[in-house]
């Protein structure tokens, strides 16, 4: 029997300077364990669907979870080609449920 699973997608607001490049990391391997994952599937894009630019938003590739899973993550910031976030978001890690409907 399969479990259920819903798309998500994330998206934040970030100033950045040239260089640097904006990451969702958190609990979860898609999210890279609070890191840069090797092949940047948890990069953010500064693009719209449309292929213009959504500047300063910044928008994740869709990602599929089980349904029912709690995800901890925070945005973070790393400089281009680097492993590792340099600056996170401030504050507590946010929190999300995956829904049927998320």
């Amino acid at each position: 029997m399969t479990r259920p699973s819903a798309d998500v997608a994330f998206s934040c607001s970030s100033q950045t300077l040239l260089g640097e490049n904006v990451f969702v990391g958190g609990n979860h391997p898609l999210l890279g364990n609070w890191a840069p994952r090797p092949d940047a599937f948890n990069a953010l894009l500064n693009m719209s669907n449309d292929g213009t630019s959504s500047y300063p938003t910044w928008n994740s590739l869709t990602m599929r979870f089980p349904v029912n899973l709690t995800l901890e993550y925070k945005f973070g910031k790393t400089w281009q080609d680097s492993q590792k976030i340099n600056v996170w978001e401030p504050g507590d890690n946010q929190q999300l449920t995956v829904t049927a409907s998320s």
